[in-house]
């Protein structure tokens, strides 16, 4: 994420008691209409990198995991891995939803994201 001119972005921990929303609010100059908050977990603890990811492309959902690993490899939300998938991977790979996201597609383990080889990664796993 980049942040406005002017501003720098600082990273922060918010711990939401378990009666609260998951709304978190703050004072400042900057129009929040630009800004995503990603979730680590829910306040469960269980790790969900698919809660606040929009649909990529023309997807029918949010990417989510076939396996229940971090990795997303539903990339077009139908609810199945196939070729499509790594299609709208590909086709979509410097969507903001996949850098704002590159454990959640880093398919070939490089630590990072958006790339052929992750494209190439996924279509490997789908495939076998």
């Amino acid at each position: 994420m980049r942040a406005p001119e002017g501003y720098q972005l600082r990273e922060t921990s918010v711990e939401p008691a378990a009666t609260e929303g998951r709304t978190v609010s703050w004072a400042s100059g900057l129009d929040t209409s630009d800004l995503t908050v990603s979730l680590a977990s829910d306040e469960t603890g269980d790790d969900d990198p698919s809660f606040d990811i929009p649909p990529i492309g023309d997807g029918s959902g949010p990417p989510t995991s076939l396996d229940d690993d971090p990795l997303l490899e539903d990339v077009n939300g139908d609810g199945t891995g196939d070729l499509f998938d790594a299609l709208a991977y590909y086709n979509n790979r410097d969507s903001d939803a996949v850098a704002a996201n590159p454990d959640a597609f880093d398919f070939d383990g490089d630590g990072d994201a958006g790339d052929l080889f992750d494209a190439l990664a996924l279509w490997n796993e789908l495939s076998s």
